[in-house]
């Protein structure tokens, strides 16, 4: 039985070839808001285009770990009524719910964003 041939020519699609598409095939140039195209593999916005986020970096495991040190988990309970702050309270129950639960998570986000 014959060895596989291993083709010298790049079998790729043409569009593909161009450099503004990775190897998943997914496009790297977008748009910023001004319209002009960046490469999201070579150049980062500058700190200017991004958003003032005071959440950034920050993990939601971060913000409900200091929320509960600052003011344990009855007050959290009783600020935000939600069962996984009020009935046998753990980290991770209430992380998988926050998750899930856009309004609680809000809530949760805004009450930390008042304490910055």
């Amino acid at each position: 039985m014959p060895a596989a041939r291993i083709s010298a020519k790049n079998d790729s699609p043409k569009w593909m070839q161009k450099g503004e598409y990775g190897a998943s095939g997914v496009r790297n140039r977008v748009a910023d808001k001004s319209g002009a195209a960046y490469s999201r593999m070579n150049i980062m916005p500058s700190p200017d285009e991004h958003p003032r986020d005071p959440l950034h970096g920050i993990t939601l495991e971060n913000i409900l770990n200091q929320l509960v040190q600052r003011h344990g988990w009855g007050e959290m309970g009783r600020r935000i009524p939600i069962r996984s702050f009020q009935f046998n309270p753990s980290v991770k129950s209430s992380l998988t719910f926050l998750r899930k639960t856009p309004w609680a998570r809000k809530k949760v986000e805004d009450w930390f964003i008042g304490e910055l």
